[in-house]
C-alpha cells in the first residue's frame, strides 16, 4: 500500500455519519456485526484502498446500539465487532484506532503485528 493515512477523531452523530463519502466501517455490539481477526481486518483494509475509496470513517457506535432502522441505513457497510464485551466509548475507539494501525502494518509487513 503506497498510500498516506490520516487519523482525525471527531464526534459524529449517526445521521451525519450517512452523509459521509468513501467507506464506513461500523464498530457495534450487534448481532449482524463481524469479529475479525486483525488478519482479516487487514484484508478488509485492502479492499477498501483498492477500490480506489479515498475516505474511510470508522464509528464507534453508543452504548445502547443501533436501532433497527439504523441497521436497515448500514447494510452495504462493514459491522465490525470487539466481540460481546462492553468497552467504554474512549476506550473502544483507542482500540478501533490501534486495529487500523495494526491491519497497516501488516499489509506493509511492519514488524509492529509480527512483534506483538
Amino acid at each position: 500500500i503506497g498510500h498516506d493515512y490520516a487519523f482525525e477523531a471527531v464526534p459524529m452523530p449517526f445521521d451525519a455519519l450517512l452523509k459521509q463519502s468513501g467507506a464506513i466501517w461500523i464498530c457495534e455490539r450487534e448481532k449482524k456485526s463481524r469479529m475479525l481477526a486483525s488478519e482479516d481486518l487487514a484484508q478488509c483494509f485492502q479492499k477498501v484502498c483498492d477500490s480506489g475509496v479515498k475516505t474511510l470513517t470508522i464509528w464507534v457506535g453508543g452504548p445502547n446500539g443501533l436501532s433497527s432502522s439504523q441497521m436497515n441505513q448500514i447494510q452495504s457497510h462493514l459491522l465490525w465487532s470487539f466481540g460481546p464485551m462492553t468497552l467504554p466509548h474512549e476506550l473502544a475507539s483507542v482500540v478501533a484506532a490501534e486495529q487500523v494501525y495494526r491491519a497497516i502494518s501488516i499489509l506493509k509487513n511492519h514488524p509492529y503485528h509480527f512483534g506483538h
